[in-house]
């Protein structure tokens, strides 16, 4: 397997391990608008995804995070840290070093003005398989409980967030891999809770859920805050119309 190389490329600074040559023509496909893409699951202001095959490297996925390449505050944020594509990236890395499943990661590129991030993207190897719903918790719940007890949770762990591919294997999508450093295990339980909302059948693992009953309880006084507060963001959103 090619390892991962960090170099600048038509100014970008790039991740790949998919060699610069081939990083050399998956950048230059995705600048000049020129793949021909499979099948497009998203393409609105908020963002782009969709698949292409490449003849060397097979089906990948496009990921384009165009919002969070816009917001003031977030290119401000990137002064300080990478941006929103070599966080994905690197979170594809490490989960998969951990021995989980989930997309092999191809290439990340961000592009800075001003020491910020202005623009970006990540290419992913497609998974085939279908998306999990809450028949699949017995597969799925297992999975999860595994990542909380290596200290890290995955943000938004709803169902579909999961492929199911071929021998019931679990792939993590659509994640955001984090290891809290304050309340690790309120918070890795305030995520299985907030997957027994999606899933209330989730709840036949509650013996295998770390801590006591106090951390049990918090966890879902924390899981409600969660939900109301993104409940009234999502109001004021369509009222003042951001």
């Amino acid at each position: 397997m090619i390892t991962q190389s960090d170099f600048q490329l038509r100014g970008f600074r790039v991740l790949a391990q998919c060699g610069p040559d081939r990083a050399e023509q998956l950048l230059a496909g995705i600048t000049t608008g020129n793949l021909d893409f499979d099948e497009t699951y998203k393409d609105q202001r908020k963002g782009l995804v969709a698949t292409f095959t490449h003849p060397g490297l097979g089906k990948l996925v496009l990921k384009i995070p165009r919002a969070r390449n816009r917001r003031g505050w977030e290119r401000f944020l990137t002064l300080f840290r990478d941006g929103e594509a070599f966080r994905r990236f690197r979170d594809f890395r490490r989960l998969r070093e951990m021995g989980f499943q989930c997309p092999e990661p191809i290439l990340a590129a961000e592009k800075r003005v001003s020491g910020m991030v202005v623009d970006g993207f990540y290419v992913y190897r497609f998974v085939p398989g279908r998306l999990a719903d809450n028949r699949d918790y017995r597969l799925i719940v297992p999975e999860l409980l595994r990542l909380h007890h290596r200290g890290y949770i995955r943000r938004d762990p709803k169902s579909d967030n999961y492929i199911i591919a071929d021998g019931g294997r679990v792939f993590f999508i659509d994640f955001k891999l984090k290891k809290p450093r304050i309340f690790n295990r309120v918070r890795c339980v305030t995520e299985y809770r907030r997957f027994l909302r999606s899933c209330p059948e989730g709840i036949a693992f509650r013996d295998q859920v770390p801590g006591s009953r106090a951390t049990y309880f918090l966890a879902g006084l924390v899981s409600s805050y969660l939900v109301w507060k993104r409940r009234i963001r999502h109001f004021l959103k369509g009222k003042l119309k951001f």
